[in-house]
């Protein structure tokens, strides 16, 4: 069976040029006169060159779609004695390791880690088997119920759970340039300084 050609006649810098191509044109008729196709983008995997699904709308996630690890706080050991939080930690409950309990536990935050975490950032400290466990704070506005304002961008402050087996909850609300990012700290807390 013989193959039908059409001749295309293009013009180019007011010279005609006449191609053979075969029929039909399908292909060739989808491009623009130009010669330029836009580019479409799709939402997916671009990672490994596929595209994999539509964009996920908008407030489509909700918290009974998560995976059940995702709707509780993880407990992780600290044997560190001097322990800095960091992003890191978002979400977490920090408590004192056993294989640690003969010691007294110092956490911190402080003004340069506090830059690195969101607001509504969240952590939790428990007290369990050291012998004491204080929170101390530079270069950030902590503020504790019934105490005010206990530390800020020009003053160090620190609290320390009140008991064993107390906790207390950490929560980051504003950030702040001129006082110090602020942190709300309620719980077993007394203020040490």
């Amino acid at each position: 069976m013989a193959q039908e050609y059409g001749i295309d006649i293009q013009r180019w810098n007011g010279t005609d040029y006449d191609t053979l191509k075969p029929t039909p044109d399908s292909h060739a008729d989808s491009h623009k006169a130009s010669g330029s196709d836009p580019i479409v983008m799709e939402t997916g995997n671009y990672g490994n060159g596929t595209i994999t699904s539509a964009k996920i709308a908008d407030g489509a996630i909700t918290r009974s779609k998560l995976a059940g690890n995702t709707k509780y706080s993880p407990v992780s050991f600290i044997t560190n004695i001097n322990y800095p939080i960091t992003i890191a930690d978002s979400g977490s409950t920090l408590s004192d390791a056993y294989s640690a309990r003969d010691n007294a536990f110092t956490f911190s935050l402080t003004q340069e880690n506090s830059t690195n975490m969101p607001v509504g950032f969240e952590v939790a400290i428990i007290w369990r088997y050291c012998t004491s466990v204080t929170i101390s704070f530079s270069g950030v506005r902590a503020c504790v119920p019934g105490s005010g304002q206990i530390a800020t961008s020009s003053s160090n402050g620190s609290v320390g759970i009140s008991e064993k087996y107390g906790t207390i909850a950490m929560k980051k609300v504003e950030v702040d340039n001129t006082y110090g990012d602020m942190w709300i700290i309620t719980g077993n807390v007394e203020v040490v300084s």
